[in-house]
């Protein structure tokens, strides 16, 4: 079994995404230098270096060449990822900064496998027996000399192996897949099209079916219209997952293929045929088994499909107003719906009314204006009053410069002093309150990192609690 050369790397995540990474890295402290290895989902065997400085994420990718060697683009190549870092923690080299301190895995965080994991080994020894017809210890000195090369040339065929390829079936056969069962959002498949060795992306949203033309260069890469571009069709669709790069929304959960369906139920029967092994069962009674299993879920099944049926007869949903068709024949995203109404509050009759019944309650002018976690020293302007003082610094009015304008910000900021002690608690404080986002709680509007670090906090104009009489 081959073993990703980062597997015993202390600070490896494997296939986990930028947006993961980098909660990591905020949950770590945000010290420079922090550092943590991740899989690359558009580098084949690669991996990507995140890198924290001066409060930023910096996320380089590492490729690996074909005669088994690491290299960040423009670098210098290096036997194995562990190497790499070693060297990059010495040498910065073109990276905003050395590595100084890697992000380790919790023992509750294992490393995430990639969706192609799985496959590999099996795939590997499929290829080389059926091509080569090379068995045993042959066999295993093939896949070790060859493995770069023939990995880079079975994960172009790797998606045939995944649940969600349905082969050559028609756009309509995939639009009746689609409907059959439940539809959710972000269901999909992915089909041949009539032209050869091209393919279309099907999916699922708002009770309507849009479909994509996957598009080819020259060069062999896949990629949505103007979208990343990728080696394999599979890195395509894990991509997807993450971002919808064009798409109405991501995609969510896969429409199973027949194959994939048929080799669930076998598995599933193989366990049920295990018990007679075990028990010593009847051949009769289990058959009883067997027929009563289907009949249950057949019954649940058909019942589930009658709720839903009522549910949707019921509760008509909204569709896209206008829907254009290109030229090629796929159907862009839907355009935005105008005139919605906001559905009505329904208030309980044994509580008072809260701030956020009012369909015009709004504690934030813009919060996606003014909610970041990094805000510039430009962007803050601080009046020299403290409004109070605690063991780890005070807190100073000020206004936060946005683009809909000023808004009146409280600054907690941290002693000279006390950074080396409190700085990593102050960051984790941070990170707790920046998702924190309640009308009855004081919201941290983002973090500033100059003359000293700086918790931007939303100003309570009202004052402090205590200040309020008891028979108010």
């Amino acid at each position: 079994m081959s073993i990703d050369p980062a597997a015993e790397l202390p600070f490896f995540y494997g296939s986990i995404s930028r947006s993961d990474a980098e909660q990591h890295l905020k949950l770590a402290g945000m010290s420079d230098g922090l550092f943590l290895l991740r899989q690359c989902l558009r580098s084949l065997g690669g991996y990507v270096l995140s890198v924290v400085w001066n409060l930023d994420f910096h996320h380089y990718s590492v490729e690996k060449q074909l005669n088994g060697t690491y290299c960040i683009t423009g670098g210098k190549h290096h036997c194995g990822p562990a190497e790499l870092c070693e060297f990059y923690s010495k040498d910065p080299d073109g990276l905003v900064c050395p590595l100084k301190k890697p992000c380790l895995r919790s023992p509750e965080t294992p490393i995430r496998p990639g969706v192609f994991d799985n496959l590999r080994e099996n795939m590997l020894r499929e290829y080389v027996k059926q091509t080569w017809n090379l068995e045993g210890e042959a066999m295993e000195q093939a896949i070790i000399s060859q493995a770069p090369q023939l990995e880079k040339l079975i994960a172009t065929t790797a998606h045939e192996k995944m649940s969600w390829y349905h082969g050559k079936i028609t756009r309509h056969e995939g639009e009746r897949r689609l409907y059959s069962g439940a539809q959710p959002d972000g269901k999909f498949l992915v089909r041949d099209r009539e032209e050869s060795g091209t393919f279309a992306l099907s999916m699922m949203y708002g009770k309507t079916v849009y479909h994509y033309q996957i598009l080819q260069d020259k060069s062999g890469k896949y990629s949505m219209p103007d979208g990343t571009k990728f080696d394999t069709i599979w890195q395509l669709v894990e991509y997807l997952k993450m971002k919808p790069d064009g798409l109405v929304t991501v995609l969510r959960e896969p429409c199973v293929n027949g194959k994939a369906a048929e080799s669930t139920y076998l598995i599933s029967f193989a366990c049920t045929n295990s018990m007679k092994v075990k028990y010593h069962f009847s051949n009769q009674f289990m058959l009883c088994c067997v027929l009563f299993f289907i009949l249950f879920n057949l019954v649940n099944h058909y019942t589930n499909t009658a709720s839903n049926l009522l549910h949707n007869l019921s509760e008509t949903p909204s569709l896209p107003a206008t829907r254009r068709t290109g030229a090629n024949g796929y159907t862009p995203p839907p355009r935005a719906v105008g005139g919605m109404s906001k559905p009505v509050t329904t208030i309980p009759e044994d509580r008072d009314i809260l701030p956020m019944d009012c369909n015009g309650f709004n504690p934030y002018h813009n919060p996606n204006d003014v909610k970041r976690f990094n805000i510039q020293r430009s962007q803050l302007l601080m009046d020299e009053v403290e409004l109070g003082s605690g063991n780890f610094g005070c807190v100073k009015k000020g206004v936060l410069k946005c683009d809909s304008g000023q808004i009146d910000v409280a600054v907690k900021v941290l002693k000279s002093e006390n950074e080396k002690l409190v700085k990593e608690e102050m960051m984790r404080e941070a990170e707790i309150m920046h998702q924190l986002s309640n009308p009855f709680i004081v919201r941290m509007l983002g973090l500033c990192n100059a003359e000293n670090l700086m918790l931007v906090m939303e100003m309570a104009s009202a004052g402090t609690a205590q200040q309020i009489p008891l028979h108010q």
